[in-house]
């Protein structure tokens, strides 16, 4: 059930010890309000956030299937999903993505393989550049320069997958931005990336 500011105010005020006078009453319901009004465009903002990049992810989707039905990267956008999506800043954004290990990508030891993680980490770092790209910054995910993966534990098949990826800086040409896969189950580290990006628009295509 969804009380609304003044239903949760009134909440807290039954907790809270009654010793408070009037005037910090009205002075905490001012309080509250004021950050409930500050909270509620944030989650607007993501929630627009998360549609913009959706958006931008079914569009490539589709360009990969047209051009490559059994291209090597469906297995994960078909099983992946978005957590959470979120532009920081006009240059900075993040994103949180879960997926299971599919059977497409073991190694013969029954592990996620290392070309596999890379080339997740690779997918899934550049579109954080979908949130911050507009007219003359960033309006295509530009292309590596380089791709560093640090292998640090195995995940079975079948195991739940955690990504958290971000933007640490993106100036007009360069980006450089990070990724950290992780067991869901346990929290466990299994892989880290750091990704550096060039923007090619307005180049020659020679």
């Amino acid at each position: 059930m969804e009380l609304g500011v003044t239903g949760a105010w009134l909440l807290i005020r039954d907790i809270l010890p009654r010793r408070f006078s009037d005037f910090c009453w009205s002075t905490f319901f001012t309080l509250v309000h004021d950050i409930l009004t500050l909270l509620c465009p944030i989650i607007m903002m993501e929630k627009d956030d998360l549609k913009r990049l959706n958006a931008s992810i079914d569009a490539v989707a589709d360009m990969v299937v047209s051009g490559a039905p059994n291209h090597f990267s469906l297995p994960f956008l078909n099983n992946m999903e978005i957590v959470e999506a979120e532009q920081n800043s006009p240059s900075t954004s993040r994103i949180v993505y879960r997926f299971p290990v599919v059977p497409e990508y073991l190694n013969p030891a029954g592990g996620i393989h290392g070309g596999a993680v890379a080339t997740i980490f690779d997918i899934t770092t550049s579109w954080l550049l979908f949130l911050i790209g507009r007219p003359g910054f960033w309006e295509r995910t530009g292309t590596t320069r380089t791709l560093n993966c640090s292998y640090l534990r195995p995940a079975a098949g079948g195991q739940i997958i955690r990504l958290e990826a971000e933007v640490v800086h993106a100036g007009r040409r360069l980006a450089f931005l990070k990724g950290i896969m992780m067991r869901e189950s346990d929290g466990a580290k299994i892989a880290a990336c750091e990704h550096h990006k060039y923007n090619v628009e307005g180049e020659s295509k020679v």
